[in-house]
């Protein structure tokens, strides 16, 4: 059974190093912001980017890989390099989760790359980078009854 379908398009997205706490660096961890279009869109523009941060170690690469990504629209050359072996995990954060909660989240992605796992935290529908300007981030879910909760995980 497949739940949803979204087709075999070419998947396109931005990539673009982000800069990190001198102690985070000292540790070779390394921050990417992500950004593409939602395979399913809804009702508002600024809702179908899909924004995420994805969070490495250096030596999450293989071989000469101090390549530094671009951020057009293609496979970078340093992710060529990326060890597929290592544990990758997808983040979705809270319900009305705002900029000034996610430290909370960053540890945790910071205690799973000192574990060598790989993260990928991506911003819910409405939230955040994804919301409304007018709107609190996340404040359309207050309202959703169940069918607008499915298809909010849906494009989610």
């Amino acid at each position: 059974m497949e739940l949803y379908s979204y087709g075999n398009d070419k998947f396109e997205y931005t990539i673009k190093q982000e800069s990190l706490t001198a102690e985070k660096t000292c540790k070779n961890f390394l921050k990417y912001s992500i950004t593409f279009e939602s395979p399913y869109a809804s009702s508002l523009a600024v809702n179908n980017n899909v924004y995420g941060e994805l969070f490495l170690k250096e030596n999450f690469f293989k071989k000469n890989s101090n390549i530094s990504p671009s951020s057009k629209n293609q496979i970078p050359d340093k992710f060529k390099y990326y060890d597929k072996e290592i544990p990758f995990m997808i983040l979705l954060h809270g319900f009305s989760t705002r900029n000034e909660k996610l430290k909370t989240y960053h540890n945790f992605i910071y205690n799973m790359l000192d574990e060598n796992v790989a993260c990928l935290f991506i911003n819910l529908p409405f939230h955040l980078k994804r919301r409304p300007h007018s709107e609190t981030s996340g404040r359309r879910l207050i309202y959703y009854d169940d069918l607008d909760t499915l298809l909010f995980f849906h494009q989610c």
